[in-house]
């Protein structure tokens, strides 16, 4: 495996690290790895890093850079919104990678925002193979205010529930940490709000962009952490998520007991391994990266 700096950009300099495998696996597109929020182009909690080195292993290349005004990037002159500057320089760093490394495929991954700038790549250049999409909130297309509303409400109620079994909450409580009268008030609120909230909402199945981008063969694998706002937005949609089976390309994973950036070093270890099974079976790497990969699991 060999690392190096790059730096590329039209409007201003993007700098990133391209890992690459000793031998790679012919055909294969490059990953791009999006910054998550303001977040250095390493990834909550290294996740981008272990991420690029395991794919590395497979024989797969990518690379990890920094938008411009993050991390060691400097800022763009650029009037254009973060999500569209997002994907103008993300385009820019596929430019690049074609001329320096000749790949005709990519796939993005991005987590948060990054995940919103990947699903918007894949919906406009067909350079894009596949995307990884972690707890994106723009999937399948834009939300009216009242899905908001009710997505994050659920939401809400989710993690409320979550912290009323949690024995560190009611430890905080007992010992004098924790508002109890705030506490009360909150548990009663959602409670109610609870009531209204035991059935899915009743909404027309919409399935936003994800048909045309089935049509044109991206592959997309959407990984959300349960309980995320980004998930439930998904579900006033879709309705059941039974009803994406309708859409061969598109894969829904849900992470259970997480947070939003992974924090788990279990977690962040189930998300490499369904990038890699994915990356297997969906986008044709080869039994020489099956191969690579039970290798790497000995």
């Amino acid at each position: 495996m060999r690392e190096h700096a790059v730096v590329f950009g039209n409007e201003s300099p993007l700098v990133g690290i391209v890992t690459e495998p000793d031998s790679g696996v012919s055909g294969a597109p490059v990953c791009l790895f999006l910054n998550a929020g303001l977040g250095h182009r390493v990834g909550p909690n290294r996740l981008y890093v272990s991420l690029a080195r395991r794919l590395a292993k497979l024989g797969l290349t990518s690379v990890r850079f920094d938008f411009s005004g993050i991390g060691d990037s400097p800022p763009s002159p650029s009037l254009d919104d973060s999500e569209e500057r997002g994907v103008n320089e993300t385009t820019q760093a596929m430019d690049f990678l074609v001329e320096s490394l000749g790949p005709s495929t990519f796939v993005p991954v991005g987590l948060c925002s990054g995940a919103n700038i990947a699903f918007a790549l894949a919906t406009r250049d067909n350079r894009v193979r596949g995307a990884v999409v972690i707890n994106a909130a723009t999937v399948p297309s834009a939300h009216s205010d009242e899905q908001v509303r009710e997505a994050r409400r659920r939401a809400e109620a989710y993690h409320h529930k979550a912290r009323l079994a949690d024995w560190k909450s009611w430890m905080r409580v007992l010992t004098a940490r924790s508002d109890l009268p705030a506490l009360s008030r909150s548990t009663l609120r959602l409670a109610r709000r609870a009531v209204g909230l035991n059935k899915k909402p009743q909404h027309d199945v919409d399935f936003g962009l994800l048909p045309e981008l089935d049509r044109s063969g991206v592959e997309l694998l959407a990984v959300y952490t349960e309980g995320d706002i980004g998930l439930e937005l998904l579900a006033s949609h879709v309705g059941p998520f039974e009803n994406l089976a309708s859409l061969p390309r598109v894969q829904l994973e849900i992470l259970r007991d997480t947070d939003h950036i992974l924090t788990p070093l279990w977690a962040q270890a189930q998300l490499e391994q369904l990038m890699v099974d994915w990356m297997s079976r969906r986008l044709g790497i080869g039994q020489v990266a099956v191969a690579r990969s039970a290798s790497h699991a000995l």
